[in-house]
């Protein structure tokens, strides 16, 4: 479902952000947190150069959704 509205970094970024939170509000896993499922499909919302920005960064510098 995420990839099915990725962010290239052209259009609106709080529009996706807004979409992709609504997808995420879908999920509910026992034992796993909001904050750790959209941590984990983030990365998948993305293609193109915001796809490649995000993996430039390393991990250590995202510790949370915040």
């Amino acid at each position: 479902m995420v990839q099915n509205h990725p962010f290239s970094g052209k259009k609106d970024p709080n529009q996706h952000l807004k979409t992709f939170l609504q997808i995420c509000n879908t999920f509910n896993i026992d034992g796993v947190t909001n904050d750790q499922i959209r941590a984990r499909l983030f990365p998948f919302s993305l293609i193109g150069k915001a796809h490649q920005w995000l993996s430039t960064l390393l991990e250590t510098t995202i510790n949370n959704w915040q």
